[in-house]
């Protein structure tokens, strides 16, 4: 199979640039979110380590 004179010299239409950067955009949202899933995910573990911590902290204060 030959491939097109364009293909083969790395020529792309304004077409496939366009979609390229697309892709590229939704992949690095993608990336974005997950980050972002994670942060609150941690920043929720770690508030209700406090709160447990403060209730521990204040039922030994009750004795």
């Amino acid at each position: 199979m030959r491939l097109p004179t364009s293909t083969a010299l790395g020529i792309r239409s304004a077409a496939e640039r366009f979609l390229d950067r697309v892709k590229l955009g939704d992949a690095l949202e993608g990336l974005a979110g997950d980050r972002s899933w994670r942060r609150s995910s941690l920043a929720l573990a770690t508030r209700v380590t406090s709160a447990s911590e403060a209730i521990r902290g204040s039922n030994l204060n009750a004795d």
